[in-house]
Formats: structure tokens, sequence, C-alpha cells
């Protein structure tokens, strides 16, 4: 359910500000001829990583980020702003290509460097400090994710960022991270009506200041209906699927892939709800808009036809269950292994 199909979190943000701060080679103080020669390189290498970056190519970014680095620590003091962002980019690619081990020894060097240079916290380090607790929760050193979380959100709501989207990525990140079930004791650690909290708070800044067809919107509007569902709340996530609905549907059309998706939720509020033949009716509804789409992504499907079968299921009805589950398990392991 809680998925951004993005790279989870801005990390063009930061790549751009390693970018800008490397065009920056006039401003160094009395470079020698060989330093302002490898930091003009260094600069066009940004540029080619970046480039890279932004086509999904990062294996082939990451050893252009390997060498800017070289360069940056050999004619650059250890502290500079543009060692820092480096690191922070290599962070990124590492993270974006599943190695969670490197980008957090890579964001540990860029959040020690910010902190020798800046004394007061401020918005870039709260990214940092975001950033890590996605990285640590990849660990599963989610106790740790969670106070570098928290950090974040104090840094970030202490500078009055009320909607700044990295308050809301942070809010994201707790509402979502807070979903720890333990599955030997057979409950939530944590209270769901705190991320319950969090999950409402990033949905509102979402909405309010991005375009509500991009992924992250969905994520977190869907995301305040899935955890009424995980409390038990079925006829709560009814209602308010059924509020949020034609926003997107103004918003977006009946065609788009995010207002299936939000019917695909509302399926799933009404089968717990023991709402049955809605349930189909909402299934049936997001699978045929799925369906119709040029190019859907296979995870988008897999889920659809997935939750249209515990509907047959719920309804008696196996024998209509068997195909959608044919279909979907296959997707499922292609995706996951």
């Amino acid at each position: 359910m809680f998925r951004c199909r993005s790279l989870e979190f801005r990390f063009t943000l930061l790549i751009c500000f390693c970018l800008s701060v490397a065009a920056c080679v006039q401003n160094e103080p009395d470079p020698s001829q060989q330093a302002v020669g490898s930091l003009a390189e260094a600069n066009q290498l940004v540029v080619q990583m970046v480039e890279l970056w932004e086509q999904g190519r990062f294996r082939e970014a990451l050893p252009i980020g390997e060498r800017v680095r070289l360069i940056f620590e050999t004619h650059l003091e250890p502290h500079h702003s543009r060692v820092e962002a480096i690191y922070a980019s290599l962070a990124a690619m590492e993270y974006a290509l599943g190695e969670y081990s490197q980008a957090q020894r890579y964001m540990d060097r860029a959040m020690f460097i910010a902190k020798s240079q800046r004394p007061m916290p401020d918005d870039l380090f709260a990214k940092y400090s975001n950033i890590m607790g996605r990285i640590l929760y990849h660990l599963d050193r989610e106790e740790e994710a969670l106070v570098h979380h928290l950090a974040a959100m104090i840094m970030l709501e202490t500078l009055s960022a009320e909607n700044s989207l990295d308050l809301a990525d942070t809010y994201y990140d707790l509402a979502t991270h807070l979903w720890n079930f333990d599955t030997q004791q057979g409950e939530f650690l944590y209270p769901l009506e705190v991320s319950l909290k969090f999950m409402k708070r990033s949905a509102l800044i979402r909405w309010s200041t991005m375009d509500h067809g991009h992924d992250d919107v969905l994520q977190s509007m869907a995301g305040v209906g899935y955890t009424l569902l995980a409390m038990g709340e079925a006829d709560m996530a009814v209602e308010y699927f059924h509020e949020t609905l034609p926003l997107f549907e103004q918003e977006l059309g009946p065609a788009h892939a995010n207002v299936a998706l939000m019917y695909n939720g509302l399926s799933v509020a009404y089968r717990d709800a023991g709402a049955l033949n809605d349930a189909l009716a909402a299934s049936k509804r997001a699978l045929d808009t799925l369906r119709a789409l040029p190019s859907p992504l296979t995870e988008d499907l897999a889920d659809t036809m997935y939750n249209q079968a515990t509907i047959h299921i719920a309804m008696g009805n196996c024998q209509r269950a068997v195909p959608l589950l044919q279909e979907s398990i296959p997707m499922f392991e292609a995706l996951y292994g």
C-alpha cells in the first residue's frame, strides 16, 4: 500500500544542489591552475551525473559521482559544502540502487560535514535527517529511523515550514513507519491514531501544494483511508473514500490511474465493511480503468486484481477468483521475487 513510484523523496534537489555549488569555481580563494582545471572537470562531470540520474541510469551515474568526490576531496577543504553535497548525492544513488548500507555511510559523512559547517539546523539538514530515517528503515533499524524522522519534523516545524513539502514527506514517513506490526504479539507496536494524525497532515500539505495527479498526493490521500481500515474503522474508511473520490475525479478525470487506485481503496473498504456487492462494483471499475490505460503499472494491476480476487472469495465465488490470482501472482513474483 505505502509506496512511492518516484524515488520516495526528492533526491534530485540534492543533486541539483551539488551541480549549483560545483559551478562556482571562480569563487574559490586563490585556486591553483591545476585546481581550477580539476574543478572545471568536476563541474562537467556533475552535469553528466545529473543527466544520467534524471534518466534513471543510476549505475552509470555512480562512478561519475565517485570521480567528482575524489576531485573535491583533493582540491577542497574536507568540510567544504561541495564535499557535503557530493556525499549526499552519492547516498541518493546508492539508495536508488538498494545499497542501503553504503547509502548510510555516505549520508553519515554528509551530515557530519553539515553539522561542522552549520551550528544551527536548517531545512537541508532536516532533509538529510529524514533521508537517513528512510535508509535506516530499510536496514530494519526502525527505532533509529523514527528518531531521525522526529528530529526532522521538529527542525522543520521550528523553522515554521508549515506548507513545506519536506515537512509533508516527514509526516508521511512517520505515518508509514509507525505501521510496525509485531507478528508474534499480533498487534501494532505503536498507536495507529498517531499514524493517522501524521498521514492527515501529510495529505493536507500535499493536496494544497502539489499537482493533484502526483503520486505523492495519492499516497497520502489513500493512506488516510488505509490507516482507518487498519484501525478497524471500515465504515469511516468507506465514508472517507466517498468524500475524496469526487475530488480526484473532478481534477484528473475518470480515466486517470490515480482515480482507479482510489476506487481500489474504496473496494477494500467496502469489503472490510461487509458490503461485498459494492466492493465488487468499485473493484471492477478500478480494474477496467487500469486495463484501458496505454501502459498501466504492473504493481497497480496486480494489487487491484488480487483485491478483486479476495472479494470473490469472500462472496463464495472461488472460480472467479482463480483467473485473477493466476494473472496477479506471477506479476508479484516478477516484481518482488
